[in-house]
């Protein structure tokens, strides 16, 4: 029986997406926060995907997404076309990587910062006019550790700086490069500051952002090739990791139940909506090898 991603094809709910858009060319686009990235390597053999019915509106909301070298469409959760639109249009109420090096929470009381000196990269926390160094992040004989995003570690053949605030800003997530494995972390700076660490599979922390409603932390981890992802989904509530499927370029849907991901070149490339919580629960909005979710809006 054919297989994709470990998941018999049987068991998958699947939609075949609406868009079928010509695709020309393949090229790095940086979208303020949001990065395209090229992909290498080999697609395999496409395998034939059952059609079935997808729960109308799954998600709810309008997903934005880009086919590289085309243009950016909408569609509805359900993956049902809806539209073009324009770059200035996008809300970008999501983060992919920190544009600098110091991130500010939510809630304004706090700043997380990166401090690099001779041996290293730490991480420092501003809170009441205090600065605190929290933990090293890289040792100076690692990958560079840069801010802006994935276009701008490939320049220098380094690594991204990602850091991002809860919605609540009562955490914060960040990976360490200083070897493998790397290793997500929690941060709590309570009255107390607390730190929580999991070791992650698949590479570097390319991407974390947390659900709207706080409950689920979705990261993506990038091998040092670039040319394949893994989406992790963290259960805050449990504080449990698991691996979800292929994938990066993580948009979560305004209920906080479903991700839209970009799929790794193979038998279901493309953008895909994937349930937070099954990664049986998923279908197409388009099966383009370049398509990008960039948005979710409400």
């Amino acid at each position: 029986m054919a297989q994709a991603t470990g998941i018999s094809i049987e068991r998958r709910r699947v939609w075949a997406g609406w868009a079928r858009i010509a695709l020309a060319g393949s090229a790095a686009v940086v979208v303020g926060a949001y990065v395209m990235a090229t992909r290498g390597g080999e697609s395999s053999p496409a395998a034939p995907i059952p059609v079935i019915a997808v729960p109308a509106l799954a998600g709810g909301g309008t997903i934005t997404y880009e086919v590289t070298g085309a243009e950016l469409f909408t569609a509805d959760s359900a993956g049902k076309p809806t539209g073009l639109t324009t770059y200035d249009k996008l809300a970008h109420d999501g983060r992919v990587a920190t544009a600098t090096d110091a991130v500010v929470s939510p809630d304004r009381a706090m700043v997380a910062s990166i401090e690099r000196v001779p041996d290293g990269v730490y991480l420092a926390l501003t809170k009441s006019g205090l600065t605190s160094r929290i933990t090293q992040i890289a040792s100076s004989g690692d990958p560079a550790l840069v801010a802006g995003g994935k276009g701008a570690a490939r320049a220098v053949d380094g690594v991204p700086l990602v850091m991002v605030w809860a919605p609540d800003s009562k955490q914060l997530a960040f990976g360490s490069i200083t070897g493998d494995p790397y290793f997500l972390t929690l941060l709590s700076p309570s009255t107390i500051p607390s730190v929580q660490g999991y070791e992650v599979s698949g590479g570097y922390i390319g991407e974390l952002t947390f659900s709207p409603d706080g409950h689920y932390l979705a990261v993506s981890t990038y091998a040092m090739d670039r040319r394949s992802h893994t989406v992790l989904m963290v259960n805050l509530l449990q504080g449990k990791l698991t691996r979800l499927i292929d994938g990066c370029h993580i948009t979560w849907s305004p209920d906080s139940r479903y991700v839209a991901i970009h799929r790794d070149p193979g038998v279901e490339s493309g953008a895909w909506v994937v349930s937070a919580t099954d990664a049986n629960d998923r279908w197409a909005i388009s099966n383009e090898a370049q398509a990008f979710p960039l948005t979710w809006a409400p």
